[in-house]
C-alpha cells in the first residue's frame, strides 16, 4: 500500500509499541495549525520529510500491519472549520502572480512586500476555505487547490480534474472542503442558479455530480457554501438550506428541507450565509438587500434548533465575531483576537468598489466602510475578493485597537483621589440639601421652553407638585424623534429607544406588546408613524399593532392589536387619523413581483379581519413604490416608481383602486423609465400638498417634486427654505424647524457619527450644496423611524 505524507497536513497513527509517541508530525512552522512529533523517527514511513511536496512512502506492513491512511472524518482536527484568533485580511485575486492584500481593520494597509506567486498567473479563484484557494485556469478549465501558508517555501499545489463544462464566469461559485487535510478530503462546488453540486477528491479523474432534490421546483443554489462540523457542509438555496455529509469518500445529501425562517415583512430581497461554529451550533446570517446598486439595509441572525427542527432568532452571538462573504468564518473569542464582539462583518461589492458592512448586535446598528487599496477595474466584482486568515499567506497580524488598560497608574490614582474628594464634599452637604418639591413651580415654568419634550415628561413625573405645571406642553422644544427598537434579552421587556436630536439625549421607553411564542419572531419592526402613533410588528409572525408610546407613559404605552396581516409583497402601511376618530382606517398595500396585481387591505375599529381589494392590469402595471401611502382629502394616494399616482377611497362600500391619468410624464425624464425599484421613492403631505421625494441608492442625489394640482404635473423643488425633511428607510416627514435650530433646507437621515463627548452628529443632505454632510458613510440604526409627536393629543390627555 502507498501512503501519501505531507508534513503540514497529515497525522499518521502508529500502533502501540511503535515508538515513544502516538502521532507523527513535523516541527511547528510559524503558521502551522498543529504539531506533535516523536522522539524517534523509525515509524511506518521511516522518516517524516519536512517538505512542501508529496512523497509516496511504502509502510513497513510486516512490522506494523495496522498502519493505514485515515479519512478526513477519522482525523481529529483541532480546526475542523475556518476559525482565527487574529483580525483577518482581504485578498484580491487579479489573474496575475501578485494578488493584493489589504488589512481592512488597520487603516486599509496594503502588504506591498507580498512575494511573487507564479502559480496564480492566469488563474481565477472560484472559492476559498481555510488556508486553501480553489483556482481555475481560464484557458484549460483545469482546477487546483493552492496553499500559501508558508511563504518561505514553495506553495502546495494539488491538481484537480478540469471542470466538465465551460464555466459561466458571470455566475458566482461556492467552494468548501470537507477538511483542511488535502489530499484526504472532498471538494464541493456549487453554482448560482443550479440544482446540483459538483464534487471530487484529489486523484479523481473527473468531477462528479451530486443531484439535489429541492423541496420547491423553482428553487436553486444561490452561492454561499461552508464547511461545518465532522465533515458536514452547508449550502444555501433561494428558499432553504442543504446539508451534505462529506465525511466519507462519496458525499451524500443529508437533508434539503431546512426551511428558512419566516420572510421579513419589509424586505423581500435578501442573502443568507451559513455560519457553523466549533461547538456544533449552526447560525444563519440573513442580509436584507434593497436598491440598485444593492445595499445591505438590515441583518438578522438565526440559530438552528435541532429539537424544534426550525430556526430561532438570536439577539446576540456573545464574544464571537462573524465574517461572511464568499468565504465565511468565525472568531470564537473576540477578546483574544482583538475583534469586536457580538459583531458581524459582511463583505460585498458596493458601487464598483468593495465595502464591509459592520453590524453591531449590541446596539443594532450597521456601518458601511469602503475598502481602499483594492482594484476596482475587475468586471467580475466581488468574485475575486475574499476574507483571508492571517495564517493563509504568512500575513502578519493587523494591529488591534488600544484599550483603556493602557492608562497609567498615575492617572488612575489621580482619578481615584478626585472621586474620593467629591464623595467627601457630597457627604458634608447631604444634611443641607432641600427636597426637589421645594423648588417653586414658577421657576420650572420658565424652564419649559428651554428643555426637550421628553425632559418635560420626566420633569412632570418627579412629584405631584411638579406635575401641576400649567405651561402648555407645546412650549417645550420639539422636533421629530428617532425611534429604534432594542432587543429585550434578559429583561424580557419590549423597549423602544428614543433619540432627541434637539436635546441630544437618548431615552428608553417600555411598551407592552403581546408575544406570539414563535422562536423566530425576533424584535419589533417599525413601519409608519403619524399623530403620535406608530405601526409595529414582530418579525415573522404576521402580528401588527398600533402603539402610542407616550400615552399612559411610563406604564407601557397604549397598544391596539390588529388582526393578523399577510400581504404578498408588502409595500407600505398607513392610517388616516388618530385612532378613535370617525374617519380612522388602517391601510396595507402590496403588489406581485410583476406589479400586475395590486393588493389593498383596510381595517377599522371593531373589525375582526381585513377588507381586501385587488387590481389587475396586464396592459399598464402600476409599479408601486415601497412607501407609506398618504391620506389627503379623504382618500389614500399611492406613488408609482416613475411618478404616476394611484388612489383609493376607503369609505366606499366597494373599494376601487384606480390609477390617475395624470401626472403621466416620467418624473425623472423621458429617458429614465424604471421597471424595477432601484431607489427610495416616497410620497409626503406638506401644507395640504403632495410632495414626492426620490433618493438614489448610495450617496447620490436627492430630488423633490411638488404636484401642481391645477395641471396635475410634477414641478421640481430646488430648496426647502421653511422646513426640514426627516428621512428613514420606511417613510419621510416634512416639519417646520424648531426656533433657533438650523434645520431648514436639509434632509436628516438616521445615520450618525459619535462625538468624543458621547453625542451624535447626524448625517444630512443639503439641498443647497447637493451633498451629504458631514459624511454619508456613518453608523445607521437598523429598523429606525422618525417619530412625530401629536402635542394636541398629549395636552388633552394630560388634562
Amino acid at each position: 500500500m502507498i501512503c501519501l505524507v505531507e508534513a503540514d497536513w497529515f497525522r499518521l497513527w502508529k500502533p502501540a509499541g511503535a515508538g515513544t509517541g502516538d502521532v507523527i508530525g513535523n516541527r511547528e512552522p510559524k503558521t502551522s495549525r498543529w504539531s506533535k512529533f516523536l522522539t524517534d523517527t523509525d515509524g511506518p514511513g521511516r522518516h517524516i520529510i519536512r517538505s512542501r511536496r508529496f512523497f509516496f512512502l511504502p509502510p513497513k506492513r510486516d512490522r506494523y500491519p495496522e498502519c493505514q491512511t485515515r479519512s478526513a472524518a477519522d482525523i481529529e482536527e483541532p480546526y475542523f472549520m475556518a476559525t482565527t484568533q487574529q483580525q483577518p485580511w482581504l485578498v484580491q485575486f487579479n489573474g496575475t502572480s501578485k494578488p493584493i492584500f489589504v488589512a481592512p481593520f488597520d487603516g486599509c494597509r496594503r502588504w506591498d512586500e507580498a512575494p511573487d506567486m507564479p502559480v496564480l498567473q492566469g488563474k481565477r479563484c472560484l472559492g476559498r476555505d481555510g488556508d486553501w484557494s480553489l483556482m481555475l485556469d481560464d484557458r484549460t478549465n483545469e482546477c487546483s487547490l493552492v496553499n500559501f501558508a508558508d511563504t518561505s517555501s514553495e506553495p502546495i499545489v494539488i491538481a484537480l480534474p478540469p471542470l466538465p463544462d465551460e464555466p459561466k464566469l458571470h455566475l458566482q461559485f461556492g467552494c468548501a472542503l470537507s477538511g483542511q487535510t488535502p489530499p484526504d478530503c472532498t471538494v464541493l462546488l456549487d453554482f448560482v442558479g443550479e440544482t446540483f453540486l459538483l464534487h471530487c477528491r484529489p486523484g479523481d479523474p473527473e468531477w462528479s455530480r451530486l443531484p439535489v432534490e429541492l423541496v420547491d421546483e423553482n428553487d436553486w443554489f444561490d452561492g454561499p457554501i461552508t464547511r461545518g462540523y465532522q465533515g458536514k457542509m452547508y449550502a444555501t438555496t433561494m428558499l432553504s438550506f442543504v446539508a451534505v455529509d462529506a465525511s466519507n469518500l462519496a458525499p451524500v445529501v443529508e437533508r434539503a428541507d431546512m426551511t428558512p425562517p419566516p420572510p421579513c415583512p419589509v424586505h423581500t430581497a435578501y442573502k443568507c450565509y451559513p455560519v457553523p461554529c466549533p461547538d456544533g451550533e449552526l447560525f444563519s446570517v440573513r442580509c436584507c438587500i434593497f436598491g440598485c446598486p444593492q445595499a445591505v439595509v438590515d441583518v438578522k441572525v438565526f440559530r438552528w434548533n435541532d429539537e424544534e427542527n426550525a430556526w430561532e432568532t438570536v439577539e446576540t452571538i456573545g464574544d464571537k465575531t462573524f465574517f461572511v462573504g464568499r468565504f465565511n468564518f468565525v472568531v470564537l473569542s473576540a477578546a483574544e483576537a482583538g475583534t469586536q464582539p457580538n459583531c458581524i462583518h459582511v463583505l460585498r461589492e458596493v458601487c464598483g468598489e468593495f465595502g464591509i458592512y459592520t453590524v453591531s448586535l449590541d446596539d443594532a446598528t450597521i456601518w458601511l466602510s469602503i475598502v481602499e487599496g483594492c482594484d476596482d477595474d475587475d468586471d467580475d466584482g466581488e468574485d475575486q475578493v475574499f476574507w483571508a486568515l492571517p495564517t493563509s499567506f504568512g500575513l502578519e497580524a493587523a494591529r488591534t485597537i488600544q484599550t483603556s488598560d493602557n492608562v497609567s497608574n498615575e492617572v488612575t490614582h489621580t482619578r481615584i483621589e478626585h472621586c474620593c474628594g467629591e464623595q467627601e464634599k457630597e457627604d458634608m452637604t447631604m444634611s443641607t440639601v432641600r427636597r426637589w418639591c421645594d423648588l417653586h413651580t414658577d421657576l420650572l415654568q420658565l424652564l419649559v421652553p428651554k428643555i426637550s419634550f421628553i425632559d418635560l415628561l420626566h420633569l412632570k413625573a418627579v412629584c405631584k407638585q411638579w406635575n401641576s405645571i400649567k405651561s402648555p406642553i407645546q412650549h417645550a422644544k420639539v422636533s421629530p424623534l428617532l425611534m429604534t427598537t432594542r432587543p429585550a434579552r434578559r429583561t424580557k421587556e419590549d423597549l423602544i429607544e428614543i433619540f432627541d436630536p434637539v436635546g441630544e439625549k437618548k431615552y428608553s421607553i417600555r411598551v407592552n406588546i403581546p408575544t406570539s411564542g414563535l422562536k423566530s419572531q425576533g424584535s419589533q419592526l417599525l413601519h409608519f408613524t403619524k399623530n403620535g402613533w406608530v405601526i409595529v410588528s414582530r418579525g415573522g409572525d404576521r402580528m401588527f399593532f398600533l402603539v402610542n408610546p407616550f400615552k399612559n407613559y411610563p406604564n407601557g404605552g397604549h397598544v391596539i392589536a390588529l388582526p393578523p396581516l399577510d400581504v404578498t409583497g408588502l409595500k407600505g402601511l398607513s392610517f388616516s387619523s388618530v385612532p378613535g376618530s370617525p374617519d380612522f382606517v388602517v391601510l396595507a398595500a402590496g403588489s406581485t413581483p410583476s406589479s400586475k396585481v395590486v393588493m389593498i387591505k383596510t381595517w377599522r375599529m371593531g373589525d375582526e379581519e381585513w377588507k381586501e381589494e385587488f387590481l389587475s392590469d396586464d396592459d399598464a402595471p402600476f409599479f408601486m413604490a415601497s412607501h407609506s401611502p398618504v391620506f389627503l382629502d379623504g382618500v389614500f394616494y399611492f406613488l408609482d416608481i416613475n411618478g404616476r399616482l394611484g388612489v383609493i377611497d376607503p369609505n366606499e362600500d366597494e373599494m376601487e383602486f384606480s390609477v390617475l391619468k395624470k401626472p403621466d410624464q416620467p418624473i425623472r425624464g423621458s429617458a429614465d423609465v424604471h421597471l424595477e425599484e432601484w431607489d427610495y421613492n416616497y410620497l409626503v403631505e406638506w401644507k395640504g400638498e403632495l410632495i414626492a421625494i426620490f433618493r438614489e441608492n448610495g450617496d447620490a442625489s436627492v430630488r423633490m417634486f411638488k404636484l401642481e394640482r391645477s395641471q396635475m404635473v410634477w414641478l421640481e423643488l430646488q430648496e426647502m427654505e421653511d422646513a426640514a425633511v426627516f428621512w428613514d428607510r420606511s417613510n419621510a416627514l416634512i416639519v417646520v424647524s424648531p426656533p433657533e435650530e438650523d434645520l431648514c433646507n436639509k434632509m436628516f437621515l438616521p445615520n450618525y457619527n459619535e462625538t468624543n463627548g458621547g453625542g451624535r452628529l447626524h448625517t444630512f443632505y443639503s439641498f443647497r450644496e447637493q451633498c451629504y454632510c458631514p459624511s454619508f458613510c456613518a453608523k445607521e440604526p437598523m429598523n429606525a423611524i422618525w417619530f412625530q409627536l401629536d402635542l394636541d393629543v398629549l395636552t388633552a390627555t394630560d388634562q
